[in-house]
């Protein structure tokens, strides 16, 4: 779909490259999950030594993130993919289960669950909390997180609303500071 359908895909694109914390309420099918996607394998491809954490509410759920920028990746043309090579198993498949390494580069994205002691290990580049809203142990994978943002990382939060929550504090917080 071209730009110009959803002229808020480069907004939000733009927005991402300079701010260290975001927290976007949305409604479905407005892209930004495939968006996120598409930013985090830039990130990874193209810059060094990057730990790129996509969470979700399952690890199952991070993993079919992660196919999609798999996706993604797999249809990059082919010189691309020849020239920042994604490590691949034995059988040709494009990384492992939650986990997208890019062996060149030292650097790799990694779907984890809504466990802060999981996200606490490591100080990530880019942190990428889909579906924020429905998170249960939303505010202490934020907290967990806070050092990515200390380190000059970043920290997305995507989601459809779903009550007044931690999400929703977040948002209404971001908002009020504009």
């Amino acid at each position: 779909m071209p730009t110009a359908a959803m002229p808020h895909l480069l907004f939000i694109a733009k927005t991402w490259i300079d701010e260290q914390l975001l927290c976007i309420a949305k409604s479905r099918q407005v892209m930004l999950t495939w968006l996120f996607c598409a930013c985090l394998l830039w990130d990874t491809m193209f810059k060094d030594g990057r730990l790129n954490i996509i969470i979700n509410k399952k690890e199952d759920d991070a993993d079919e993130t992660l196919d999609r920028i798999r996706f993604i990746y797999s249809h990059l043309p082919k010189f691309l993919q020849e020239s920042i090579p994604a490590q691949r198993t034995p059988q040709g498949q494009l990384g492992s289960y939650c986990r997208l390494p890019f062996p060149g580069n030292n650097s790799v994205i990694r779907g984890l669950p809504q466990n802060p002691e999981a996200i606490r290990k490591s100080t990530a580049s880019n942190i990428f909390i889909d579906e924020a809203a429905f998170i249960e142990s939303a505010e202490t994978c934020y907290t967990a997180a806070m050092p990515t943002i200390r380190g000059g990382g970043k920290i997305i939060m995507v989601s459809t609303p779903n009550g007044r929550n931690f999400f929703h504090k977040i948002f209404a917080d971001r908002e009020d500071e504009e």
